[in-house]
């Protein structure tokens, strides 16, 4: 599975709303699981290392990637 856009509106953002749904979207779909963030969007990326860090107690694995099909971080896991 792989995560394409995943979106929280702004008055909903730091309340745990972001949270609760990855993790029940991963929990709904178990397997192995991609989520790529831009190289530039640093709050996507803070949010779904911790995300994915507290959902797989830190089994997971970071790459980065800068090429012409991908610029930033993709993590790899299993739900």
């Amino acid at each position: 599975m792989d995560v394409a856009e995943f979106f929280v509106a702004r008055k909903y953002q730091r309340r745990g709303v972001g949270t609760a749904v990855a993790q029940r979207l991963f929990d709904a779909y178990r397997g192995p699981w991609e989520v790529r963030e831009l190289a530039g969007n640093l709050r996507a990326i803070a949010f779904w290392r911790r995300v994915i860090a507290d959902y797989t107690r830190g089994d997971f694995r970071e790459t980065i990637f800068d090429d012409e099909r991908w610029r930033g971080p993709v993590q790899s896991f299993r739900s």
